[in-house]
């Protein structure tokens, strides 16, 4: 198998892909001798939000106020800033986001286990959680999946 990588034309002609094969041949030699490697060069660069403007949601707990607060992270300006705390507060809850600018809030433990789903627009010049229709099961400790704006609500 070696040899016929090594032969192929389309990757035996092209100067740009050579160091990339010989570095994956090196390091597929070293694995099979080593127990792991530590590589010493990174070929993938840094997500570049060019075509719209992205930001990081941090979700941080508070164990002495007992509340969640979101907060943004810019990476184009590298600013943090608090954007809403959440008042009920619930332990173990899932998040999904739908369209980079939804962000849901469901199931979780205050006393008992919650069926309550919340929503919060992170475009909004002012955001603020609104309540949505309850899930049919209480849930903690959920797992939260998105596909096609869909919201699935998996275990708990």
């Amino acid at each position: 198998i070696l040899k016929q990588i090594i032969e192929e034309p389309l990757l035996k002609n092209c100067p740009k892909y050579n160091d990339i094969v010989s570095e994956a041949l090196h390091s597929h030699f070293l694995k099979s001798t080593q127990d792991f490697i530590i590589p010493q060069m990174i070929r993938f660069k840094p997500r570049q939000f060019v075509s719209s403007k992205k930001i990081i949601l941090l979700f941080n707990f508070s164990t002495k106020l007992r509340k969640y607060s979101i907060s943004c992270f810019d990476p184009t300006t590298e600013l943090c800033k608090k954007i809403v705390e959440i008042d009920d507060c619930c332990l173990e809850v899932g998040i999904g986001v739908i369209r980079d600018k939804f962000v849901f809030a469901m199931g979780g433990e205050y006393i008992l286990s919650s069926n309550s789903v919340s929503m919060l627009d992170v475009s909004s010049l002012s955001p603020c959680w609104v309540p949505m229709a309850d899930m049919l099961v209480r849930r903690k400790n959920l797992g939260v999946g998105v596909l096609y704006d869909y919201i699935y609500a998996i275990g708990g």
